[in-house]
């Protein structure tokens, strides 16, 4: 039969700070990786910005570059 025997505090001591610090460790690593998902989020979100822009600036441009009155009745002379 085993005799109770008791741990030294600073044994106790030193296994809890390393239990949290492996805890502060942990949540460390998960706020950056979030922080780092938002950052890519908003470079994603400002990429599609940028390219629904220029889509609407080149559709814009080929609207106005059409020739709708060299046919039409705007060109018609009068007499």
């Amino acid at each position: 039969m085993a005799f109770p025997t008791s741990v030294n505090d600073q044994i106790t001591d030193a296994a809890r700070s390393r239990t949290h610090a492996a805890l502060g460790d942990v949540l460390v690593s998960l706020t950056q990786s979030a922080g780092i998902s938002y950052q890519n989020a908003v470079s994603a979100q400002q990429q599609a910005f940028l390219n629904a822009q220029a889509a609407t600036t080149q559709g814009v441009a080929l609207l106005y570059g059409l020739d709708t009155a060299s046919t039409g009745l705007a060109t018609k002379e009068t007499s």
